[in-house]
Order: structure tokens, then sequence, then C-alpha cells
């Protein structure tokens, strides 16, 4: 093999191994070893929290009286869960309080407070409101529970049961009946509000029969 030839072979060859080395580099430009990949993980939007405010988030905790006037008892904690159910009496749920239990009618709703043993029920719908911080009434009718009470008015007997009765009309014509009833022990200070245009914690209707009704059906524990 001459000179020229053997020049000739070997520039064919470096020109082989270039073109070779350059598509290896070309290949790996190109592929992503196995494990030395970057993941770009999706954005997912989490769907709103909505938080319902509650209708007595504004009533705060510092104030103790009743649309009646009447100051709520702040020595009434609530020590011992009350118990509900549906009523012995026909047409009845119950609100079972320490020494107490009340029957009230299954289209009425209670409210019960979380700082007092007072309670409030609502004739016109029959949702149940529980555990509440309770300040101002919301509801037309209004159960205080207390261990005294100063009361004027007629006085008279209801289920066994002594009850000063007293009804009074504002300016603003709203009427509250009112009732303060002798449970031994416990007292009760129930009211009822009448107002026409149905302002807050009032009726259009006055309940004052069932409330007489509910004092006639209470029961107290040891009582015959």
């Amino acid at each position: 093999m001459d000179q020229r030839t053997r020049q000739i072979m070997v520039g064919a060859l470096a020109v082989f191994i270039v073109v070779v080395i350059a598509a290896i580099i070309y290949y790996l430009t190109k592929t992503t070893l196995p494990g030395s990949s970057t993941q770009t993980a999706a954005v997912v939007t989490p769907p709103p929290f909505y938080v319902t405010p509650s209708p007595f988030a504004n009533l705060g905790t510092t104030s103790n009286i009743a649309s009646n006037g009447a100051t709520l008892p702040s020595g009434s904690t609530n020590t011992t869960a009350p118990l509900q159910g549906t009523g012995s009496l026909a047409g009845t749920k119950i609100y079972n309080r320490d020494n107490f239990t009340i029957y009230y009618p299954e289209t009425w709703g209670l409210l019960t407070c979380s700082n007092s043993k007072n309670i409030e029920f609502d004739p016109t719908s029959n949702q149940d409101l529980p555990q509440v911080v309770c300040n101002i009434a919301v509801k037309p009718i209004t159960v205080l529970v207390s261990s005294q009470l100063s009361c004027s008015g007629t006085t008279t007997k209801i289920g066994g049961y002594t009850v000063v009765k007293s009804s009074v009309t504002k300016d603003d014509g709203i009427t509250t009946n009112r009732w303060c009833v002798d449970l031994g022990v416990t007292k009760l200070d129930i009211t009822d509000r009448v107002a026409a245009t149905g302002a807050r914690a009032t009726a259009t209707q006055d309940y004052s029969s069932q409330i007489e009704q509910l004092i006639q059906n209470i029961k107290v524990a040891g009582a015959s």
C-alpha cells in the first residue's frame, strides 16, 4: 500500500470517529438519564371553605339583660347537660334540666344557653339551637332559671304551682306577658313577647294559652 492510500484511509477513519462522537453527544443532550428528571407538580386550587357567621356572634357575653328588662341570673351556670327528646305527653318534646322537666309543643324550637341555664322557645319554627352564648333574648319566649324571683302581678295557681302573672304593653307596641313560676328550689321567669310588627324576639301571635299548658305540665323531681 503506497503512502497516499494510507493517508486517505487514516483520514476517513478520523472522520468516522468524529461523526460517531458527535452522534453520541447529540443523543446524550436529548435524552434525560433515569432518576434525574425534574417534574413540575400540578397546582390544585382547593375549593373555598365557607363559614356561615353565627347569628349570635355579635351578642357578646358581658350583658345579661333580657328584652323584658329582667336580669339574666349570672349565677346560673351550666354545670349539667340538659336532656331533650320526645315527651310522654302526646304532641310534646321534653327539656329536662336539673330537678325539673318541661313538656313543650313538638312544633316549637328550643334554644339552650352555654353560659347559663336559661332557655328560649321559638313557636314559629321547630329548629333547635343548642349551646348558644346567650346575652339578649332572640326568640319570642324566654325562660329564665334562678333560685329567686322578684315579680309583681296577680298571684294564681297553675298545675299546682304558685304563679305571679302580669302583662305590660309598651309605647313601641310590644306586649310582654310574664309568668313567675315557683317550683320550690327552682324558679322560672317566663316571658312571651307579642308585637304586630314582628320585631326582634317577638311573635305576632299570643301564646299565653300554650305557655300556661306548658306550666301545668311541668314535672319537678321528688314532687308528688
